[in-house]
């Protein structure tokens, strides 16, 4: 197997990360990747860098360096001076076999511990007092609606992966997000995706109260014994989207056009046969 020999912390240096990027790699390391270089820099350069935690194997009386390949480059090409103040954690290892190194290099970084979007979301959302209550995974997908919404429909900057949730910092959006479990249940799958989520809230933005009984009569079925009335024929296509009978290819702005189409006819109290989905003249506008 392997063992760890030594572990420490020092002050992280030019010269420190300068002899550990031009260390033997392992013949696990990753290849490398200029996008993650980039991620990095770009990280140092917000000022989210944290302290590195670097690991190296001693196998057959050569030193090979087990990670830290991107992020070692990255700090010793920084220009001068060289930023005071860093650490990194070094651990060393010794293994018996390249087998043994292996194994080791599974201990770094496992799928299993990994941040989710989820995690992300959640630690966002409970930085927030306001949004105790919601369940986390409904939370999350009311902030990928919203954000689904305000790229799309808007055009609105609304942060690119995980930066979504800092949504959470308006309050303009709570009461909305207070709503969804309203009718995100384990009942009504075909509800979650997030441009579904994205009509739902262009429809709350323009009619709250509204939007609430709109919604709700969809999540219920539609209107009972009324097989063309919108939030009927809304729920029956939502389903065979969902389950994969729909006869159309579907994209996700035909879902949140259909949503719309049928909330319109709603409005304007008029009965539907199907729903129309089509963006080609662009997005249709929700009724008040």
């Amino acid at each position: 197997m392997f063992k760890i020999i030594e572990s420490k912390t020092l002050p992280l240096t030019r010269d420190v990360a300068t002899q550990f990027a031009s260390m033997t790699p392992s013949h696990t390391e990753r290849t490398f990747l200029p996008k993650r270089l980039k991620m990095l820099e770009d990280r140092y350069q917000s000022g989210l860098f944290v302290s590195c935690h670097w690991a190296c194997v001693s196998l057959g009386g050569v030193l090979y360096r087990m990670n830290g390949q991107h992020s070692s480059q990255m700090l010793a090409k920084l220009p001068d001076p060289f930023p005071q103040h860093l650490f990194v954690h070094l651990d060393t290892f010794e293994a018996e076999t390249r087998e043994d190194m292996a194994l080791l290099f599974r201990q770094f970084d496992t799928r299993d511990s990994a941040r989710t979007p989820l995690d992300i979301s959640q630690a966002y959302q409970h930085t927030y007092p306001e949004l105790a209550g919601i369940a986390p995974k409904i939370c999350k997908m009311g902030a990928d609606g919203i954000a689904w919404y305000l790229r799309v429909v808007v055009g609105a900057p609304a942060g690119i992966g995980d930066e979504h949730y800092t949504l959470y910092r308006q309050p303009v959006h709570y009461p909305f997000l207070h709503w969804l479990p309203d009718v995100l249940t384990i009942k009504t799958p075909e509800l979650r995706k997030n441009e579904v989520i994205a009509a739902m809230y262009a429809t709350d933005l323009a009619n709250r109260p509204a939007s609430h009984d709109f919604w709700e009569e969809v999540a219920r079925g539609g209107k009972p014994y009324e097989e063309i009335y919108p939030t009927s024929v809304l729920d029956t296509w939502l389903k065979s989207c969902k389950d994969g009978t729909c006869e159309d290819t579907m994209k996700q702005a035909y879902h949140y056009q259909g949503c719309l189409f049928a909330w319109n006819a709603w409005r304007e109290g008029k009965n539907i046969k199907s729903i129309q989905f089509s963006t080609s003249k662009g997005l249709i506008t929700p009724h008040a």
